[in-house]
């Protein structure tokens, strides 16, 4: 495969940055702690030091927080590990020293010290972390810090007296950025420092009450003020909000992305936010309203939940969910509607149509109280004898209710012919992330083109059988669609008398996209095309002509002769870029998608018929056809592509694929492939194709043009799944 130098630049740089990028983000970095000058008091300066000695021990540090990663946690029990952001001080030698600084800063004693400096200090400060970590959601990030001084009288003996003369003790959380590590630690920094002053000022006060002084000196001395440094600073105010954080979760039961909103209000009816089930709403202290359910407001479930701080409050199910589909017997989706209603009092929570998830289409889940449910289908009333079914919608369950549908011929209208929940095994097939399916189609086909000569239409017919097998796998963001058609057949067109089998074709074409929102992603494919059997013509005179123009060979009356070899022309495409979803519904889907993409028309040993010569010299006159050696082609540039799929009435289905490539050689032409796909559901297991393909044609025998197939099929189809 030959590729444009440029593009290998390109890719290659591509290639580069991103080596760089994973080696910068697989970087391990380490982080200390720092002295800090700008936020000290000045009113805790002494100008005479307490007459006392201290020793500040090393702190005692939780055994979860003792490893060198610094810890991150969810709103709850779980915790993990960070891998390469690294604490790089002992922090139980790292915290106490930030302490000894602060306290000799303000002179706050004689000797204040780490190690022992005197034979028996009089007081010993002993500090413990219970908690240093990063509090962390979807929504928000705060570093958490536990921190306790205790001040210690020693004895005589140089023992501390076990009744400890002052007690501190705090936890604290403060918001920081998402993902900011730096700004973690300094955050942390200042707490601890900010902390110490807080210690501080019950120490002065302590002794600064002592009975030894004197009243006139106990009147002259201030008490000092702690300061509360846990409120929420916004601009340059203090909130007067101070409640902390907590998460809500009501679990989702379907295991699909697509479960309905859960609604929050506040105390006076205010709305305090809303997420879908299974995803975490982040709220402020308090207790909150909760309305849930695939139902009207006069019907909404709802219950009152207490949040916490740093707190996670889970939700315990009292409902149940119930997932819909309906399907002819070889399980193919069917566009009906369907109505459920409440078995008791007849209460309508809406009608829908089935979703095909192999198309992306997102399945609806009905969120319901326990009890049993009336669905009807094609709208049929809640009084209705016929087409409905009943189904018990248990708690803390989600059921499958699969409603198996026939068509009355010729009607396009579909009745009920049986309903019910899967079973366990076949519940599990179908909720894994893979559909498969296969089926045999088998074709009588009207095909009409002009491929070889722009004024020269032909007819041919073709019975033929396919074999149409797909794949898909939908897994949150990430989808994946292989498509592969293999048809094989007999041909009789206007050049022949009999039905030769010379009709082959291989079509794959594999598709991932990954999406960012739910309407717009990236996407990357990669299509082939190409056939197992030699392509022949029969009972000619032929000249073959290479690429430079010299004759390869000729030949009288020749029964046959190959045109293309196994496997060739083969059509290789590639493409990488965006992808927008603007149609998504139960009965229509569209995607455009535009990017950088390839293409590679490879035609080795590959002749086609470009004209005529007729040697007038032998007798009799003999006309030969002339078959030029094709070139093989290659292109590079901007993809575009439109794919998608609609139900225009209850038994006719439109498919369009649209591909174009604009070569960044000005060179070369653009390349186009235009397929439109009618299918019209005649019968139980016969359908009316009608295909209209255009794509661009390159030859030397006249400028390039627009090729135009037209094929009607008669389909008769079984499927193998």
């Amino acid at each position: 495969m030959r590729i444009n130098k440029k593009y290998l630049s390109v890719i290659v740089l591509l290639v580069f940055l991103a080596g760089c990028s994973v080696s910068e983000m697989m970087e391990k970095q380490y982080y200390i702690f720092d002295y800090n000058n700008h936020d000290e008091r000045t009113d805790l300066f002494q100008d005479n030091a307490l007459p006392y000695s201290v020793i500040i021990q090393d702190a005692r540090i939780s055994q979860t927080y003792t490893r060198k990663q610094i810890v991150k946690r969810h709103y709850g029990p779980q915790i993990r590990y960070m891998d390469y952001q690294l604490w790089g001080v002992r922090l139980q030698d790292a915290i106490p020293d930030l302490v000894t600084k602060r306290i000799n800063r303000y002179n706050i004693f004689d000797s204040a010290d780490r190690t022992m400096t005197v034979d028996y200090p009089d007081y010993q400060i002993n500090i413990a972390i219970n908690n240093l970590e990063i509090y962390e959601t979807a929504y928000l990030s705060e570093a958490h810090l536990n921190i306790e001084f205790s001040f210690m009288k020693m004895n005589e003996a140089g023992k501390e007296i076990p009744e400890a003369d002052i007690t501190y003790n705090i936890d604290r959380t403060a918001r920081i950025q998402k993902d900011d590590i730096e700004a973690f630690v300094q955050k942390v920094n200042e707490m601890i420092l900010h902390e110490t002053d807080n210690f501080i000022v019950r120490i002065l006060n302590k002794f600064t009450g002592f009975k030894e002084l004197q009243e006139t000196e106990k009147s002259a001395v201030s008490r000092y003020e702690e300061v509360d440094y846990s409120a929420e600073v916004i601009g340059d105010t203090i909130s007067t909000d101070e409640r902390g954080i907590g998460l809500l979760y009501l679990p989702n039961l379907s295991g699909e992305e697509n479960e309905p909103y859960y609604y929050v209000y506040g105390k006076n009816g205010e709305m305090a936010g809303s997420a879908r089930m299974g995803e975490e709403l982040p709220l402020r202290e308090g207790i909150y309203n909760v309305e849930y359910g695939s139902m009207r407001e006069s019907r909404m479930m709802s219950k009152k939940v207490d949040i916490k701080p740093r707190w996670r409050y889970n939700v315990e199910p009292d409902w149940g969910c119930l997932i819909v589909d309906v399907m002819d017997e070889q399980r193919n989706y069917v566009k009906v509607s369907y109505t459920i209603y409440d078995n008791e009092d007849g209460f309508d929570y809406g009608i829908d149509y089935p979703a095909d998830v192999n198309l992306g289409e997102k399945t609806n889940i009905w969120v319901l109280k326990p009890g049993t449910y009336k669905v009807t289908l094609n709208s049929e009333s809640f009084n209705s004898y016929r087409n409905f079914t009943t189904i018990e919608v248990m708690e803390n369950v989600c059921q499958r209710l699969s409603l198996v549908v026939e068509e009355e011929e010729n009607t396009g209208i579909y009745s009920l012919i049986g309903a019910g929940v899967l079973n366990e095994a076949d519940s599990k097939k179908r909720n894994t992330n893979w559909a498969l399916g296969s089926a045999i189609h088998m074709n009588v086909n009207l095909n009409t083109n002009n491929s070889e000569n722009r004024d020269e239409t032909k007819l041919s017919i073709n019975v033929n059988a396919q074999l149409d097998n797909s794949a898909y796998y939908n897994r949150e963001r990430l989808q994946y669609s292989l498509k592969n058609l293999v048809e094989l057949g007999t041909n009789k067109d206007e050049d022949n008398a009999q039905f030769r089998v010379d009709l082959d074709d291989f079509d794959l074409k594999n598709t991932v996209i990954f999406n960012v929102i739910s309407v717009f992603g990236f996407y990357g494919r990669f299509d082939l095309n190409t056939h197992f059997f030699p392509v022949q013509d029969y009972d000619v005179n032929y000249i073959k002509i290479s690429t430079s123009g010299d004759t390869l060979s000729m030949g009288n009356y020749a029964s046959t002769i190959d045109t293309s070899p196994s496997f060739f022309p083969m059509i290789l495409k590639e493409g990488f870029g965006l992808n927008f979803q603007f149609l998504n519904t139960a009965r229509s889907n569209m995607n455009l998608r535009v990017g950088l993409g390839s293409r590679q028309d490879l035609r080795n040993n590959v002749f086609s018929n470009s004209s005529e010569w007729t040697d007038s010299l032998s007798v009799p006159e003999t006309t030969y056809r002339i078959y030029t050696e094709e070139e093989s082609s290659y292109y590079e540039g901007i993809e575009a592509s439109l794919v998608g799929d609609l139900q225009i009435l209850r038994n006719v289905n439109y498919s369009l694929t649209a591909d174009f490539l604009f070569p960044f050689d000005a060179a070369k032409n653009y390349t186009m492939d235009l397929e439109n796909i009618f299918n019209v559901k005649l019968f139980k297991y016969i359908s009316l194709d009608y295909r209209l393909k255009f794509y661009s044609k390159e030859s030397e025998a006249q400028a390039d043009y627009i090729t135009t197939q037209q094929s009607l099929f008669l389909r008769f189809t079984y499927l193998l799944r």
